[in-house]
């Protein structure tokens, strides 16, 4: 993941005491009381380090005229206080600049584009108007102001011919971001095969940053075509007290159904995919420095090389109403208002487990946050909710892959005993539409099941993991627990 706080992308001249092909850089910095903790590097946009230094003034070359990205950081996160600061010049013209010294301070990381052309990050997108574009290459940033508030079609389907994913963020200064959906207001990955689609409901004069990109290396050095159009006003029943309403209707089609009425729709029905937890465990090694979101969000719990038991958690709706959670705004108490990522966050989305062969609930568990999205609807669902409006609708799923960050189990450094893992949704009620419906469901994955009341018993999956001290242990997905049903058409609500 990549905390980008962006100052511009600044052009340099040529020239300085450097070979034919290079130009001067010039570090200089005033350290403050603390100048152990001040490191820096400059590397290219494709992750080679071509210079680094701390707390004392350097001069280097580098290539004249690519795209370089210079790093400040500070380990202990307040940047460079009091009188300190620094300043970087390209044969002579200042390119960036930060800390106290120049009104300009951060907190662990500060990053500065130079020479790098728009479209490369999302502090310097290409502005675009609907219509058809062409990414010039995989992870080209947009920026989007919509003239009309309803939904639009954004598509590579029957344009592009490499794998690709689409990314809409609502906000870029602080963003945080991977390959999938992490700060996304909307994601798609896939819609028309390789090729992805999505249909965001976005407001008049509501500024969003578009990402075109690809699935790892499957569209570098490729042109992406794509396309974003206005789609119309989201219609639907605007009644609230209809079993039909539609919570994001901005025009009443008149379908409007009274409850009792035979014709409402049954409850949304959500399962997790257990197969896909099963199929995608594994044992992942994540290096942790200062200022990662992973121990302020409470994913790990120390810094350096930790280990821990990755999996994908998919949670479809398979039911015949859409599941509505809604915005922070309706229900504030429900959601993480602030965070690391910087995007508002639905507490306790999934609780993850690890019991030992006992049955006894270890202390390395914990409850995930995650905004709860339409990712794949290909169960013949459309894509409607995301960050902002958050929800599954029918015919959709909500995924995080076993490469999302924050969706792992703690691995134990070396475990004595067989351990088990397990996870469950929680529950989800709304104080306005009555009954509750909550159940744990199969371990290590998460998800709700909101159906008529049933016990059942499922089969036993067992098979193992090693870390480097041995064996981890044995890991037992279950399926058993009660389910309960949920007759409304749209669950608003809280998971507790």
């Amino acid at each position: 993941m990549l905390a980008l706080i962006t100052l511009g992308s600044a052009q340099a001249a040529s020239g300085g005491g450097c070979p034919p092909g290079e130009s001067e850089m010039v570090v200089t910095i005033v350290p403050d009381a603390w100048p152990n903790e001040i490191t820096w590097d400059v590397q290219t946009n494709g992750g080679t380090i071509l210079a680094s230094g701390t707390s004392v003034n350097a001069t280097t070359c580098v290539p004249t005229g690519i795209c370089l990205l210079f790093t400040m950081r500070d380990s202990y996160g307040d940047g460079i206080i009091g009188t300190g600061g620094y300043s970087v010049t390209l044969d002579g013209v200042t390119v960036a600049s930060g800390g106290d010294l120049y009104a300009n301070n951060y907190a662990y990381t500060q990053v500065t584009e130079i020479n790098c052309p728009p479209g490369f990050s999302c502090g310097n997108p290409l502005p675009i108007i609907e219509g058809s574009h062409t990414a010039p290459d995989a992870d080209t940033w947009y920026s989007f102001t919509p003239t009309l508030s309803g939904y639009y079609l954004i598509t590579t389907c029957g344009l592009s011919t490499c794998d690709t994913r689409i990314y809409v963020y609502d906000h870029c200064t602080g963003l945080v971001f991977d390959d999938g959906p992490v700060g996304t207001m909307y994601y798609a990955d896939g819609g028309c095969g390789l090729q992805a689609e999505m249909t965001p409901s976005l407001g008049a004069g509501q500024q969003v940053w578009i990402r075109i990109g690809g699935a790892g290396a499957d569209c570098d050095g490729q042109t992406i075509a794509w396309s974003v159009n206005y789609g119309g006003p989201i219609i639907g029943c605007t009644d609230p007290g209809s079993c039909n309403y539609n919570p994001l209707a901005a025009q009443d089609d008149g379908s409007c159904i009274p409850w009792g009425d035979p014709l409402c729709p049954q409850a949304p029905d959500l399962t997790v995919d257990q197969a896909g937890v099963q199929n995608s465990l594994g044992l992942n090694t994540v290096t942790v420095g200062q200022g990662d979101c992973y121990i302020a969000e409470g994913c790990l719990t120390g810094f350096g090389a930790r280990e821990v038991i990755a999996f994908t958690t998919r949670i479809a709706n398979i039911g015949d109403a859409d599941y509505y959670i809604g915005t922070p705004g309706m229900n504030p108490d429900q959601f993480e208002l602030q965070n690391c990522h910087g995007h508002t966050h639905y507490k306790g989305y999934a609780e993850y487990l690890l019991y030992d062969d006992q049955g006894q609930e270890l202390a390395i568990g914990f409850k995930n946050g995650f905004c709860v999205m339409d990712i794949d609807c290909s169960g013949g669902g459309t894509w409607q909710y995301g960050c902002g409006n958050m929800g599954i609708s029918a015919g959709c799923a909500d995924v995080y892959g076993s490469g999302t960050s924050c969706n792992w189990l703690t691995s134990p450094v070396c475990p004595k005993d067989l351990y088990h893992g397990g996870a469950h949704q929680l529950g989800q009620r709304s104080g306005r539409v009555g009954p509750r419906g909550e159940q744990p469901l199969q371990q290590l994955g998460a998800g709700l099941h909101l159906h008529r009341p049933h016990t059942y018993t499922g089969h036993h999956h067992r098979y193992h993991l090693r870390t480097l001290c041995g064996l981890l242990g044995e890991i037992r997905p279950r399926a058993d627990g009660l389910r309960r049903q949920l007759r409304r058409h749209s669950v608003i609500g809280d998971l507790t």
